[in-house]
This record gives C-alpha cells, structure tokens and sequence, in this order.
C-alpha cells in the first residue's frame, strides 16, 4: 500500500496534565513578546510581526530541559513507526540499530507560544530560517508542536486546508516541515492557549 501524507503525522500523549499545568504557572512567572517571523519586507529587514493576530512568545530554558528527553523518547517513537510501515524511505529506513537517530540528528530549542483570544498564525509552512545562527547549517525535516491545555475555545490546528488535528492537554504532533504539510493555528475564541514548537534537522 502507498503511504499517503497522513502517514507522517503522529500525534500521541506523552505529558501529564500535572506537568502541563506546572509548565503553564512556570511560563506566567515569566516574560512574554511578540511572535516575529523572518521574511522579505518592502523595507529589506528580515523579522516581520503582524500587529494585531501575532500570538506572544517565550523560551524558558528551564521548561525545555525538563522536556527535551520526553521529546527524543517521543522522536524514537515516531522514527519507529515510520520505519515500519514505509521501510523504501531512504535516509530513516533499514538502518542498522544503533542508528535510530538518522532521521532525527540535531534539534532546534523550544519555543512556547501563548494564543490570547483573537491570535492566531496563518496557513504556513516550517521552511525556517531563523533557527540558524551562521554556524549551523541545514534545514528543518520534522516539526513538532506540542499543547498544555485543552480548555480553550477556536485555537484549532489545522494542516492542509481543512484538516483538523485533536490536541488534548500534553499531546505532541510531529509532521515533516516541508511544503506539502501547510498547516495554521485558528484564532482563539475564548481563553488562552498554551502550546510549544520545536524543529529537528
């Protein structure tokens, strides 16, 4: 059987709601700032905001190292899977044990994103260029987006144009970040969304 796109999108359960809601006070004691993102501008700069619907930021180093190893336990996971059922792939495929890392060799940092009422992010897609500082060289090859509550309402991740993918408190998706997984986060309609991203390379 031919894989189709959806075959390289797992979503699983990998954090508790206790460590979500530690993880959301954890975030609240701290900074936030608007979501920029790199682009053309008519004006030749590089980071773009859109005043008005960009969502707020942080990166709470802190927060990352207590879920880094949960994450790569989850990678594992994923890597597994796809090797399973598409054992043709080149580069993550019929490689020898000590090896299932191929796919998956080095990662970006956390980001964490917090979706007032009315933010949102536009269909896109995770060709990123700002997790490059002129040392590390490469492009992403898995994005993963992950959320630390479920008591919201709109907020919908969306891939593709109509596509809806169910997150519940301590949920990971993870999706190639290539050009056929557009995906966009719907504009929150009530409450606040707590959710992170990171990309590997």
């Amino acid at each position: 059987m031919k894989p189709t796109l959806s075959d390289f999108v797992l979503v699983e359960n990998v954090f508790t709601e206790e460590f979500c809601k530690k993880a959301i006070n954890i975030l609240e004691m701290n900074e936030w700032q608007t979501h920029g993102w790199y682009g053309k501008s008519p004006t030749g700069g590089k980071v773009i905001t859109m005043e008005g619907s960009d969502f707020a930021v942080n990166h709470h180093m802190g927060l990352q190292n207590l879920m880094i190893p949960y994450v790569k336990q989850f990678l594992e996971v994923y890597v597994s899977k796809i090797n399973k059922n598409n054992p043709w792939l080149y580069g993550c495929g019929n490689y020898k044990d000590d090896q299932p890392e191929r796919l998956v060799e080095q990662y970006s940092g956390i980001r964490f994103n917090r979706y007032d009422e009315g933010k949102l992010i536009k269909k896109h897609i995770d060709h990123i260029h700002s997790i490059f500082d002129g040392d590390r060289k490469g492009i992403p090859v898995l994005s993963l987006v992950g959320v630390f509550n479920d008591d919201y309402e709109g907020g919908e991740f969306v891939m593709w144009d109509d596509t809806v993918i169910p997150l519940k408190t301590g949920d990971i998706v993870v999706f190639p970040s290539v050009f056929m997984y557009q995906h966009q986060v719907k504009p929150v309609t009530k409450g606040s969304r707590y959710s992170w991203v990171q990309w590997t390379f």
